[in-house]
């Protein structure tokens, strides 16, 4: 497999920073480490199959070139919370690639903004190389993880602004609210969605099984108790238990970095 780009360590928070306050080269750096993760999930992206003349590397420019515009507009925090930005990103732009391609897999008019077609496109392509599916499904399943973790109106302000691509305004008067308090909670989702994201690396170099980190991460993220957690996950309360008294030192959600 291709490790062109891939770094064993993520940038440091502090460079993410200071991207978003316009220096090109810490911006240039932060999307070099990111365009390995970009690459892998555009080749489920694009409909190799049907158009050929479209390959996932215009995709990833694509998306580069968008996030190196809009920079600016990231209220995350953090190198992960920045690769899960430029994936929805990259979704978006996938949608609308295919659409102007005439390549839509659904109704035309099943299509317009927030309508939950998106997912059309959400299978990898059969031609995508081995190596390549498995590192964006191990992407995606990442995401997914982080996401399910969230509370539920975190989850909703992610899917408004990311999927549904709604401005702050939009948002705040669909919810009643006014713009400040949207743009507060979104750097709030956001941030909580990057330590998710880190916290499943860190657990996944400790070769925690899934489950467990499940339990973990509803306990840190959601404050669930071992009780609620057993019946989300549908296991015996003991077990969350002992879990979460052996891993008790990812729990602490004082530390801004996983154990």
């Amino acid at each position: 497999m291709n490790n062109e780009g891939r770094s064993d360590r993520a940038p440091p928070t502090e460079l993410v920073d200071r991207a978003q306050m316009g220096s090109r080269s810490a911006l240039e750096r932060v999307l070099a480490w990111c365009r390995p993760a970009l690459r892998a999930r555009a080749w489920g992206r694009v409909n190799r199959q049907r158009n050929t003349a479209v390959d996932p590397s215009d995709l990833v420019q694509d998306v580069l070139l968008v996030a190196s515009k809009k920079v600016h507009e990231f209220q995350g925090r953090g190198p992960r919370a920045f690769l899960a930005w430029l994936l929805g990103i990259m979704k978006k732009r996938a949608l609308q690639l295919n659409r102007f391609r005439g390549l839509a897999a659904v109704d035309p008019h099943g299509l317009q903004r927030g309508s939950g077609h998106e997912a059309a496109w959400d299978p990898l392509d059969p031609a995508t190389p081995v190596p390549e599916q498995a590192a964006a499904r191990e992407i995606e399943e990442r995401l997914s993880r982080a996401e399910s973790w969230c509370r539920d109106e975190e989850r909703e302000l992610i899917r408004l602004r990311n999927t549904e691509n709604l401005s702050h305004e939009e948002i705040a008067a669909r919810l009643g609210v006014q713009p400040p308090a949207v743009r507060k909670r979104y750097s709030r989702a956001v941030h909580q969605l990057g330590q998710a994201l880190r916290l499943i690396e860190c657990m996944d170099r400790h070769r925690i099984e899934p489950l467990v980190q499940d339990a973990i991460g509803l306990c840190r993220f959601q404050k669930l108790d071992a009780s609620a957690i057993a019946t989300r996950l549908q296991i015996r309360p003991e077990a969350v238990q002992d879990w979460l008294a052996e891993y008790r030192e990812f729990l602490d959600p004082t530390r801004d970095d996983a154990p």
